[in-house]
């Protein structure tokens, strides 16, 4: 996990939005790992949307709720609100929107 934190750019990012926060490195780490979850589950979801939106958006959907839950169990909802950027408590309740990718429809 340090090898590939060292090379991900969005362990960087990681480590700057929680400087603030007074996390330790174990706690970034924790951080780290639930979010590389939430990303494969995400891809997941995406890829299965592909053949199934029902099911890949239910995915994603639950991609973005663990994200939250589990790093709102492991740290607290006030670093899952810094780190993720909920604006209140009250997102976590609430269904992550999904948008569509845009398809660009070009005419001969």
């Amino acid at each position: 996990l340090k090898v590939i934190s060292a090379l991900d750019p969005d362990f960087q990012k990681l480590q700057r939005r929680s400087s603030h926060l007074n996390l330790d490195q174990d706690q970034i780490m924790i951080a780290y790992e639930i979010a590389l979850d939430a990303r494969k589950a995400l891809v997941d979801g995406i890829r299965i949307r592909q053949e199934n939106p029902e099911i890949g958006l239910q995915m994603i959907r639950d991609a973005a709720s663990n994200h939250w839950n589990q790093l709102s169990q492991e740290l607290g909802d006030e670093v899952a609100e810094q780190l993720l950027g909920a604006p209140s408590r009250q997102t976590k309740n609430q269904q992550p929107k999904v948008l569509s990718p845009q398809t660009n429809i070009i005419k001969n």
